[in-house]
């Protein structure tokens, strides 16, 4: 069939256009090399057309090729263009026949219309899409059909019979393929100068920072380091990539020497940029401790999730000042494969493949396209996208629509991820009938990975370019004037981006260094590039004077200076501080000089370096004779060697210690407690005060201490004994008291007075008792003989019990006595006695001291503890006398004259048993009002 014979021949010059893109890798397109190349090759892609057309008559050959001349001319201009419309003139002339005249106007008109196009294109700077494509061919191939009219009569109806309808409808269709082909690699090779551009920008961004720079992953394993960090470190990158960045970043604390924790950590919990803590020390592979400053900032990807670390940091030897330029970390840009093998394929109109080429083939898991035939997209690798597909061939077909360059994702039989752009557009007859699909399929996965890569890398330089504190990036053309300058310049300098734009002069002021920061950069703009840094000063916005280091080198372009670039660090803190530190290291010699203590500094060889001019009668020897001799020199031989032994401790461990020595000093016996400190690596401050009147103190404070709990044993002792004594004969006077009463009542001898005096007896027998008993419970918590037997008791039961016990008491003074039972669980593990004396003796005074109203008991559960309050309506307790409400033998009253009787050693045992089981007591009194005891016990078992 001649449509088929057409179509197979359209897709051969499909296919071999393709080699257009492989002729751009070594070829480019915009040199004469790349535009004769590609000429070349659209005129043998003609001439395999014409080899490969379709006869119609003797002389008359029906091909694809009159749409090539058009195309090279459109995609790669009129060289390229003329070469393959004279290629192909003369191989068609050379073939004779009576259709060379219709060839080469074809051929010619093709060329013309290629031209129109491509200049339409770059006049308008505008992307042709495909309505552009289609219309070119249609021209074309209308311009074709035109001429087909120079053919002898009674051939030219044969003609448009056999071929009018496809050259008209197929040919134009065919052209927006091998035109988006072409368009798309035209897309590619601006992508790959974009990227390349870019990537030379973050280069040389990054070689202009003058700082040390480590990047790290997720886990905190260093990526890569720059030159700048290697020296510091003592790392040279390739051993140190894969390391944790805890064992080449080695940082502990100036002062204290102790490691400082792991700055990775810190970033990925902060998720931020962090500035590091001052004072920081980096111990390099060598063992030299540098002083630094650093920060560190995360690495995100487009989605915001931390990919890594980069840590900043900074040489700060002489003074802290920044002599180092920040270099570039890592090179992670590789490259990226530009272009890849275009896939052709066709089905019917059940999505049934009834045709493709190798490439596609194979990209679809197959070897060969006989393999392919007959199958659909649930035999391919991307199966799992099947039905997604075939419903939109469905759609295509229905509704008669191209779907030109569409990014689908795929996803593979072995899981992974294929992105593809995809063209399809409906295979239609010679009558216009739509019979299937045909389409073309390029895997652009690589080209998705590398615009990842490049958003990624794109965000770390934002990050560095706009994102790093104290520094602002610039650069600017050979007449000085400015034409980027970073967003952190607002912050440094207070003026913003606009007026920086504006002005050539940086804002200096009239400083002469700012002079010679001029000459330097006359000098760069000559091409001579200097490793020095140049500081000038400039007026900030509110009138402030900032000093700044800047590192600038020269924009090489085609061999010649055609600009600066460079990073300006805000330095003006450190030069301060340098100035002010001249003035603490006078002010602090004046106070060395003044301390009153002994004052010197010792290397680690024991040599006096130093001494201060105080209070030299405290010194072994005059200081003259001291000064760059030895301890061994000096001092007898056992204690040289000890004080020598504390030097080295203190230097190899990085950390000051305190010592007490005695010295002979003018035949006197001197006691120093000395603080030694390390100043250096192999220097010791060493700080001695005299303490001999202080040990002299201190000693008899010890023997008075000693003496009054001595005493106080004693007198504990004493009072356990005598308490023994007088309880014994009280208890069998009451015995006796008892029986003679019984006789009394049981012969009705008791009248009113008598039974008066027996209940006096009672009760001052009772208080005895009681008082005894408090005397020998305070003497067995003096002494420590009385051991808790702690067990689960129920206070619930010992509260009644108390109850039942005082209800008579209250009821004689015609107070209320109750209890509020709210607790769940009253069970707590304790000891009974204990809990049950605090209870009695709270109940007590609340009863002893409230005249009217009542006393109420309150139980609660708080959490894992059971509480017991005790309220009263009583006299209050002052607030004066509440801190002493717990002292042994004290009232808030005194003398004969007080209205309450009581030793006052109640709330003292009270307080004792609280603190023996550990039970919390608090109290809340105000005077005339009442007083409120609050208890709290642990429950360590919890059963009801």
């Amino acid at each position: 069939m001649i449509i088929t014979d057409l179509i197979y021949n359209l897709t051969l010059l499909i296919s071999v256009s393709i080699l257009s893109g492989y002729a751009d890798l070594y070829f480019p397109r915009n040199a004469l090399s790349g535009k004769i190349t590609q000429g070349i090759v659209f005129g043998i892609t003609a001439v395999t057309g014409i080899i490969f057309s379709y006869n119609l008559s003797e002389g008359i050959l029906i091909d694809g090729v009159s749409i090539i001349p058009g195309v090279a001319a459109l995609f790669f201009g009129f060289t390229s263009g003329l070469i393959a419309t004279l290629t192909a003139i003369f191989y068609r002339t050379s073939l004779g026949g009576i259709g060379i005249y219709t060839f080469v106007l074809t051929t010619l008109t093709s060329f013309a219309v290629g031209l129109i196009f491509n200049r339409y294109a770059k006049y308008r700077a505008k992307e042709l899409n495909a309505f552009h494509f289609y219309f070119m061919g249609l021209m074309i191939h209308s311009a074709m059909l035109f001429y087909l009219l120079l053919l002898p009569g009674n051939i030219v109806k044969e003609s448009y019979e056999s071929v009018a309808f496809t050259i008209i409808t197929v040919f134009p269709i065919a052209t927006v393929l091998i035109c988006k082909i072409l368009s798309d690699q035209l897309n590619r090779y601006k992508s790959a100068n974009n990227m390349k551009a870019r990537e030379e920008l973050f280069r040389t961004t990054l070689y202009s920072i003058g700082e040390a720079v480590i990047t790290t992953d997720a886990k905190g394993l260093i990526k890569s380091m720059n030159s700048v960090a290697e020296k510091l470190t003592g790392w040279n990158e390739k051993e140190s990539v894969g390391k944790p960045v805890s064992k080449v970043f080695n940082i502990v604390n100036e002062y204290t020497g102790i490691k400082s924790r792991d700055p990775v950590e810190l970033v990925l919990i902060e998720k931020k940029t962090v500035a590091f803590a001052n004072h920081t020390l980096l111990i390099n592979k060598n063992g030299d401790k540098i002083p630094i400053a650093d920060s560190g900032a995360p690495i995100k990807n487009d989605a915001g999730d931390i990919t890594g670390v980069v840590l900043v940091f900074r040489d700060q030897s002489q003074e802290r000042e920044i002599e180092n330029r920040i270099v570039e970390t890592n090179h992670i840009l590789q490259n990226i494969l530009d272009t890849a093998p275009v896939s052709i394929f066709w089905k019917n109109r059940e999505s049934v493949y009834i045709g493709c080429n190798k490439a596609f083939a194979l990209q679809a898991g197959f070897n060969s396209p006989s393999e392919v035939y007959g199958k659909n997209d649930r035999h391919m690798k991307w199966h799992k996208e099947a039905g997604k597909i075939i419903e939109e061939d469905r759609n295509i077909i229905s509704n008669d629509a191209n779907s030109l360059g569409k990014i689908e994702k795929f996803i593979l039989k072995d899981g992974s991820v294929k992105w593809q752009r995809i063209n399809r557009v409906p295979l239609k007859n010679s009558l216009g009938e739509i019979t299937g699909i045909l389409g073309t399929m390029e895997d652009i996965t690589d080209q998705k990975l590398l615009e990842e890569k490049l958003a990624i890398d794109e965000d770390r330089l934002r990050m560095l370019v706009e994102g790093t504190p104290d520094f602002f990036f610039y650069t600017q053309d050979t007449a000085g004037n400015l034409n980027y300058i970073s967003p952190s310049v607002e912050r440094i300098t207070g003026h913003t981006i606009e007026e920086w734009l504006a002005k050539r002069d940086w804002f200096t002021t009239d400083n002469p260094i700012n002079k010679l920061a001029k000459e330097i950069t006359a000098t760069h703009l000559k091409g001579l590039q200097t490793e020095e840094p140049i500081y000038i000063e400039i007026k900030s916005k509110n009138g402030e004077l900032i000093f700044l280091e800047i590192y600038e080198h020269p924009i090489i372009r085609n061999g010649k200076v055609a600009g600066l670039q460079g990073v300006a660090h805000n330095i003006t803190n450190e030069k301060n501080a340098t100035e002010k530190l001249k003035t603490s290291e006078a002010e602090l010699q004046a106070i060395f000089d003044a301390l009153p203590d002994v004052v010197f500094t010792i290397n680690n060889e024991g040599r006096y370096l130093k001494i201060s001019s105080s209070n030299q009668e405290l010194l072994y020897k005059p200081a003259d004779n001291l000064l760059n001799k030895t301890l061994h020199e000096v001092l007898p031989e056992q204690t040289a060697d000890y004080f020598l032994q504390i030097i080295h401790n203190v230097l190899d461990n990085q950390r000051g210690g305190q010592i007490e020595y005695e010295l002979e000093i003018n035949d006197e016996i001197k006691n120093f407690l000395a603080t030694i400190e390390p100043l250096t690596d192999d220097t010791v401050l060493w700080v001695a005060r005299d303490i001999t009147l202080i040990k002299s103190y201190h000693k008899e404070l010890i023997e008075a201490k000693e003496s009054a709990e001595k005493a106080d044993k004693l007198k504990s002792e004493f009072l356990a004994q005598m308490s023994h004594e007088i309880r014994s004969p009280i208890n069998n006077i009451l015995g006796h008291i008892s029986l003679v009463k019984m006789f009394i009542e049981g012969n009705s001898y008791m009248d009113e007075d008598l039974n008066f005096s027996f209940d006096a007896i009672d009760n001052s027998s009772k208080r005895i008792v009681r008082t005894i008993d408090a005397i020998l419970n305070m003497s067995d918590l003096s002494l420590g003989t009385y051991k808790p037997n702690k067990k689960k008791i129920d206070i619930r039961a010992i509260v009644e019990s108390l109850y039942n016990e005082y209800k008579s008491a209250a009821e004689r003074k015609n107070l209320r006595l109750a209890i509020n039972n709210n607790a769940d669980v009253c069970s707590i593990f304790s000891d009974d006695y204990s809990v049950y004396q605090i209870i009695a003796n709270l109940i007590d005074n609340a009863i002893k001291y409230t005249k009217k109203g009542g006393v109420e008991i309150t139980l609660n559960n708080q959490k894992d503890a059971l509480e017991v309050k005790i309220s009263d309506t009583g006299i209050g307790i002052s607030e004066e006398y509440q801190k002493d409400l717990f002292t042994a033998f004290s009232q808030e009253e005194h003398g004969y004259t007080r209205k309450f009787e009581g030793t006052g050693l109640g709330m003292s045992l009270v307080k004792r048993y609280c603190e023996l089981i550990g039970a919390g007591i608090e109290v809340e009194s105000k005077k005339e009002i009442g007083t409120t005891f609050t208890l709290t016990f642990p429950q360590n078992i919890r059963l009801n």
